[in-house]
């Protein structure tokens, strides 16, 4: 950080050749520095970072094969979680219990989030590139590429519903209520399904302009 080190080779330089330049410099940009509240880290290329719905998380997942939760207001590590390799994509649950994970081998995994204690799994055909957790945490999809859409049970890993967009699942979302699950696909396809009766609602395709 550029500003970072020139703010302190000035508050150096002040030490020994106070100078009005420099106290005014220190004026305009001290408060420009973002206090910095911890250095997370992993061996190897953080590939996914998300916040909890309540902001008191941040998850962190890499290709060193593991998936961190830190205390987002004290970089306190929470919990350590050991997933299947090459992983490709986390969620929390809207309670804040649970963390989901999925792997280019199709397997996805539920976890509690302060123990870092595997809750359920369960495995797709295809590698795994959308999770969502329903708003009330009791349920959670896992989308595939290979035209695979699953809601099963958070606790127990119970299969709810099984969907079939064409195209595959690349990103799935709740709505906020519930009743409605989304989901995208490789092919530009957008589809939205009752998640009472599993029917489906609507199938759009946004235009390019």
């Amino acid at each position: 950080n550029l500003l970072e080190l020139a703010v302190l080779l000035t508050i150096e330089s002040m030490k020994r050749f106070p100078t009005l330049q420099a106290d005014q410099f220190l004026r305009e940009n001290l408060p420009l520095l973002t206090p910095r509240v911890a250095n997370l880290s992993h061996q190897d290329v953080v590939s996914s970072v998300l916040i909890s719905g309540d902001g008191k998380y941040l998850i962190t997942g890499s290709r060193d094969d593991l998936v961190q939760v830190w205390e987002l207001q004290t970089g306190r590590k929470v919990s350590n979680i050991k997933h299947r390799p090459q992983l490709t994509a986390i969620a929390f649950s809207g309670d804040g219990k649970y963390v989901g994970t999925g792997n280019e081998g199709g397997v996805v995994q539920v976890w509690e989030l302060m123990t870092g204690r595997e809750i359920t799994g369960l495995k797709h055909r295809g590698r795994i590139r959308g999770i969502a957790f329903s708003p009330d945490g009791h349920y959670f999809a896992s989308g595939s590429t290979e035209d695979q859409l699953v809601i099963s049970a958070t606790t127990d890993g119970h299969e709810v519903a099984r969907l079939a967009p064409e195209g595959g699942a690349v990103a799935v979302a709740f709505s906020p209520d519930g009743k409605l699950i989304a989901a995208s696909s490789g092919w530009g396809m957008i589809n939205v399904w009752d998640t009472a009766n599993q029917t489906q609602l609507t199938s759009m395709q946004p235009q390019i302009a």
